[in-house]
């Protein structure tokens, strides 16, 4: 009776044991085709050459084409499919909601924008968001819910690390001018923060801050302007928005008869123009930007988006300024 009892005590333990295991199974399954099925959310497996962004920028300037190579050659790099839409700054405001339109029609998977028109821009991203494209602005922000990345972070911290140099040199009780660019760009209006900013931490008063269309013609008027106004003696630096406008700015001085060094000039950028000016002894420090690098991060934030919805808010690209005492031993492109 006992022998009985055992035996039916085994079986009852055995069959236990066998549904465990088949319940073990089911449950392994069931995590492998979840992970399979989030996988294929993430897109990991999605095929690069299967992908098509477009970038939108203006033309003619030397910086953002140099943002855009970045964003071909890193595009060309991963075997993205690359297409792209430039318009003239004249035109910005309508061409920017014009390109978004065409990124519809074209139905693409990634944008990578740089409009200093952003309230155009917001007019057309939701729909682009509802097709679930990636949109990473570069340079100019566009503050947006449903925006992948901005790349470039913000123009105020670049012009106090710029000026920086100059105004530790020039030191307290000095002054200077402030030349930005059109005051209906918040790129312009960063700019001019900054450089007030970093002016009113050393001590460095500030004389007038000056609005250009960003023409070498409308910088040449203004310049001339405060040198009527201050005088060459009166006037110790310049804070400049741009490179085509800080060497129409040395021109002018020189041409009132200034020499290099009378009066310090300090720029934003990183250009060769910018190198020639720092040998020449005119400006005396550059807030140094990366935009190729700029160019190839914005590739890889849409791209990341792409395969797992990734939302990387402002991605900061500050270099290290370069100053005519350091400009020789900086690893950059544009000094080589």
């Amino acid at each position: 009776m006992r022998k009985k009892r055992l035996a039916w005590v085994m079986c009852c333990v055995m069959l236990l044991m066998f549904m465990q295991g088949c319940q073990s199974d089911d449950k392994q399954q069931e995590n492998s085709e979840g992970t399979q099925s989030e996988t294929e959310k993430t897109g990991e497996e999605v095929s690069h050459d299967s992908l098509t962004l477009l970038a939108i920028s203006y033309e003619g300037d030397v910086y953002t084409q140099t943002l855009f190579k970045g964003v071909e050659a890193r595009c060309e790099e991963l075997g993205i499919n690359y297409d792209a839409i430039g318009y003239l700054p004249d035109d910005g405001e309508q061409a920017t909601a014009r390109s978004l339109e065409d990124a519809l029609a074209k139905e693409v998977d990634m944008v990578v924008i740089d409009s200093q028109h952003p309230a155009a821009a917001m007019g057309v991203l939701p729909q682009l968001f509802e097709q679930g494209v990636k949109v990473v602005s570069i340079s100019d922000p566009i503050d947006m819910e449903g925006m992948t990345a901005h790349i470039g972070g913000d123009y105020a911290k670049r012009m106090v690390a710029g000026s920086t140099p100059m105004f530790e040199h020039l030191g307290e009780g000095k002054n200077t001018l402030i030349i930005t660019g059109p005051e209906e760009f918040e790129a312009c209006r960063q700019i001019a923060e900054g450089y007030e900013q970093a002016a009113e931490e050393y001590g460095i008063e500030v004389l007038d801050v000056v609005c250009t269309s960003g023409t070498g013609d409308t910088t040449t008027n203004v310049t001339e302007d405060a040198i009527t106004r201050f005088g060459l003696d009166g006037i110790d630096s310049i804070c400049a928005w741009a490179p085509s406008i800080t060497t129409a700015i040395a021109s002018v001085l020189e041409n009132a008869g200034a020499k290099p060094g009378d009066i310090l000039l300090c720029s934003q950028g990183g250009f060769e123009i910018e190198r020639d000016l720092l040998e020449k002894g005119w400006l005396y420090s550059v807030s140094t930007q990366l935009p190729f690098a700029m160019g190839e991060k914005a590739v890889d934030c849409a791209l990341e988006g792409v395969k797992t919805d990734e939302v990387f808010g402002t991605i900061d690209f500050i270099g290290e300024a370069a100053t005519i005492d350091n400009y020789k031993t900086l690893d950059y492109d544009w000094l080589e």
